[in-house]
């Protein structure tokens, strides 16, 4: 009832308000006395469950360096906080009080004219220069200034970047580093637990990730001779062999991305077209890149991530294997060929279900392009099923969900 719609996309920003309030009312209800609480566009890097906020501070919340008070360059961010539930009590009584009375009312409409937009980083911003000596002598804000501002308990809050909680677009900053075989983010080398992928950032997300290449000397020298590198959380793995990829139908083919940026660093993002029916052409790979990949047959160029069975002679190691939910994997299929209307515009469930099952997609779910047969070869249907799941227990997979 209160709230001005002075944000730069409504009702977006009363959205990013009106989520501390539901934080509350969670933290309240299971008796939760701190928590903390993650923008959904934030990549966590970190085991943060044994986290806890260091003596001589109240809550976390980032506070980037910016121009002084009087410049109406208000932004404190508490998408990546840790906060107690009294000093969000707190600064929700505030946020209800500044939108409702004058003439604390006045420093939003200010800021809406002076340096667009009003949110809740605004809100944050002035609830902590308000309650919090230290910061109001960082961004000169006299008390003079802040006449007229609602009263606030004296809190003290400590910035979530020197927690290594990045505030926003990490990946465009000079001195910044991603380690794609140790998955870790560093700028200016300093450790980040987490990066904030805000707004179109996230476009760029697959073009820093994969701007990389293998750390160490012999990972290059390996990649020079034609053999491929592992890496994981724990660091790089022994040589392997030449990779292969099982995806049948409708399983995730953009998952290529993911995998050329990890077994084909030296291209650094620039890849060649992509066909969802027949994958990446090997012929538009470079040197390095081609040579780790098994060729699998459909001309003499090959390609990754056509819908193959199992080469026997690729290691279990050296093989990535794309799933998905049965019933969501049927339901793509059927999207794709614009089956809909043919399959469930029918009288009965009977006929529905009977239409499903003669559907040339779930024939061929069951048959050449099923998990067991692209995995266990062509044997009897009982002995694909064990060789596959035995082979599941070794390769690398990735599941798709809707």
């Amino acid at each position: 009832e209160v709230y001005r719609p002075w944000g730069h996309v409504e009702p977006w920003e009363r959205q990013n308000t009106e989520r501390y309030f539901v934080l509350y009312s969670w933290m309240t209800r299971e008796g939760v006395d701190a928590a903390f609480f993650l923008d959904s566009d934030v990549m966590l890097f970190s085991n943060i469950s044994h986290m806890t906020i260091k003596q001589g501070c109240d809550a976390y919340v980032s506070i980037p360096d910016q121009h002084e008070f009087s410049s109406f360059d208000w932004t404190a961010w508490a998408g990546s906080g840790y906060l107690r539930r009294s000093v969000l009590s707190s600064y929700l009584s505030f946020v209800l009080d500044i939108y409702s009375q004058e003439p604390a009312l006045e420093f939003l409409r200010k800021k809406s004219k002076e340096s667009p937009f009003v949110c809740d980083m605004t809100t944050w911003y002035l609830f902590i220069v308000r309650s919090d000596e230290h910061q109001r002598q960082r961004f000169k804000a006299s008390a003079t200034a802040l006449n007229g501002l609602p009263q606030t308990p004296n809190y003290t809050f400590c910035d979530s970047f020197q927690e290594g909680f990045d505030h926003r677009a990490a990946n465009q900053q000079p001195g910044f580093n991603w380690d794609a075989v140790r998955g870790q983010a560093t700028l200016k080398g300093k450790v980040l637990r987490s990066m904030h992928l805000q707004a179109d950032n996230k476009k760029f997300f697959a073009r820093f990730s994969t701007n990389c290449k293998p750390s160490s000397a012999s990972h290059r020298a390996g990649h020079a001779q034609g053999t491929a590198w592992q890496g994981s959380m724990a660091g790089p793995k022994k040589s392997v062999s030449k990779f292969q990829w099982i995806r049948p139908t409708q399983t995730g083919a953009s998952f290529a991305n993911a995998l050329l940026a990890v077994t084909c660093p030296d291209m650094s993002g620039h890849w060649p077209s992509f066909d969802v029916e027949f994958g990446f052409p090997l012929s538009e790979l470079s040197p390095s890149c081609k040579h780790s990949w098994t060729q699998h047959g459909l001309g003499k160029a090959g390609t990754i991530g056509g819908h193959h069975p199992w080469l026997s002679a690729v290691k279990a190691e050296s093989t990535f294997v794309t799933m998905r939910e049965p019933l969501q994997r049927l339901e793509s299929a059927l999207k794709v060929q614009n089956a809909w209307p043919t399959i469930f515009c029918t009288a009965s469930p009977a006929q529905v279900a009977q239409n499903i099952l003669n559907h040339s997609a779930w024939q061929e779910f069951f048959t050449k392009q099923s998990y067991a047969r692209m995995l266990g070869g062509s044997a009897g249907r009982c002995k694909q099923e064990v060789a596959a799941c035995d082979k599941l227990r070794k390769v690398a997979w990735v599941g798709l969900t809707d």
